[in-house]
């Protein structure tokens, strides 16, 4: 399947300001670690993107596609190439053997292949958090102040997994219940 948008239609994101990425920290090696994916991710992006401002949308756009992007405009191929020349030095472990085997050196499928990866490595992660969230352990005394309230933060940042699903009610049942 083809890419989407902004690749499909060969269009051109805004011309990035000339830098010298030689003076940019490339993003360290990633091995995978569910942990680090966001950072690592975010410093991908960013410092592609100052390569080349092209990177920023067709990144995310191939991030976004459904199936393998095995076409595309044929000014986006040396971008491509240039980014699983990238991605082959910046991963290592399972996230190189993922995106090795992909033919013609295509950068944004190789992209995609992480990113949906890892999606469904944190997607799974992410449910045992909230596993972890509907049994916690607050213990008693001056340490349950503290545990309830990391309990609190961490029912916020998981906010939206939870799809406001835990009500102030079913907070307090929780807590009674402990």
């Amino acid at each position: 399947a083809p890419v989407s948008s902004t690749m499909q239609r060969g269009g051109r994101a805004p011309p990035a300001p000339q830098l010298d990425v030689r003076l940019l920290e490339r993003p360290k090696a990633y091995a995978g670690a569910v942990e680090g994916w966001q950072t690592w991710k975010l410093k991908t992006e960013s410092y592609m993107a100052s390569v080349d401002g092209r990177y920023e949308t067709a990144m995310r756009e191939a991030e976004a596609e459904m199936k393998n992007i095995v076409r595309m405009p044929s000014e986006y191929v040396p971008l491509s190439r240039f980014l699983f020349a990238s991605l082959i030095s910046l991963v290592e472990g399972v996230p190189l053997e993922l995106i090795s085997s992909i033919g013609e050196h295509n950068g944004f499928e190789a992209w995609r292949r992480l990113c949906a990866d890892q999606r469904r490595r944190l997607e799974k992660n992410q449910l045992q958090r909230v596993a972890g969230l509907l049994n916690p352990e607050f213990g008693s005394g001056v340490g349950f102040r503290a545990k309830w309230l990391a309990w609190e933060r961490q029912l916020e940042l998981q906010g939206a997994a939870l799809g406001g699903a835990l009500t102030d009610t079913i907070k307090i049942a929780v807590v009674r219940r402990k």
